[in-house]
C-alpha cells in the first residue's frame, strides 16, 4: 500500500508538472515572441524535453469536447517516469550544468531558446495550442483571510469566512483592522521588526 501511495504521488508530481508547462502558455506572448514569466518558460522547456525523449512517454493531442470545443488532451505513461522521464530530465540538466559550469552562454542559451521556442510546426503545434490554453483560462484564485472573533461572552471563538472575490478580501481586511489608528499599528510593527531586514 505504501509502495502505491509513493508511486502515485510522483505521478502526480510530473503529471502536474507537465500540465504546467501547457498552462504556462498563457504567459506566452506571441505578438513580441517571448515569455512573460520565467517560471512558466521553465515548465514549458520541461515539457519540451519530455516529449523530445520520445517513447510515448508523453503525449500532447487536440481534441474535440462532446460540445464540439477544441481541447486538448495530455497523456503521461506513469511506468516511464522512472525509465524514461528521469534519464531525460538528468541529461538535460547535466548539459545546462556543463554549460554554466564552463561560462559558455551561447551554447546555453541556444539550447534553452530551442526549447523554450513556441510555433506551429511539428507534431505539437503549441503556438496553435495557446489558443485553446487562453479560451480555457480561469480567473485566478484567490486566498482570502478568515477572521477569528470572540463572542459576546468572551468564553469561545467565532470563525468568519469571506466569499473568495475582491469584495471579501476587502470585508476581511476592514473587520480584521477596525482600530482606526490601524497605520501606526503596522508602523510600530515595521519599526519593531527593522533591525531583521537591515
Amino acid at each position: 500500500m505504501k509502495v502505491l501511495k509513493q508511486k502515485t504521488i510522483i505521478y502526480t508530481v510530473w503529471l502536474g508538472m507537465i500540465l504546467s508547462g501547457i498552462e504556462g502558455l498563457q504567459m506566452y506572448n506571441p505578438k513580441t515572441e517571448s515569455w512573460l514569466q520565467a517560471h512558466s518558460q521553465a515548465r514549458y522547456v520541461i515539457l519540451q524535453v519530455l516529449l523530445e525523449c520520445g517513447q510515448d512517454f508523453v503525449k500532447v493531442e487536440k481534441i474535440d469536447d462532446p460540445d464540439g470545443t477544441p481541447n486538448l488532451s495530455l497523456t503521461v505513461d506513469r511506468t516511464k517516469i522512472l525509465s524514461v522521464g528521469k534519464p531525460a530530465i538528468g541529461k538535460f540538466l547535466g548539459k545546462l550544468q556543463l554549460y554554466r559550469s564552463t561560462a559558455d552562454i551561447a551554447s546555453a542559451k541556444a539550447m534553452y531558446d530551442k526549447y523554450s521556442a513556441v510555433t506551429s510546426d511539428g507534431e505539437n503545434p503549441f503556438l496553435n495550442y495557446r489558443d485553446i490554453v487562453m479560451a480555457r483560462k480561469k480567473p485566478r484564485k484567490l486566498f482570502i483571510q478568515a477572521n477569528t472573533f470572540l463572542d459576546d461572552s468572551k468564553e469561545s471563538v467565532n470563525l468568519k469566512n469571506y466569499e473568495a472575490n475582491v469584495e471579501g478580501m476587502i470585508d476581511s481586511w476592514i473587520e480584521r483592522f477596525q482600530d482606526d489608528n490601524v497605520d501606526d499599528i503596522l508602523e510600530e510593527l515595521w519599526a519593531k521588526d527593522k533591525h531583521y531586514f537591515s
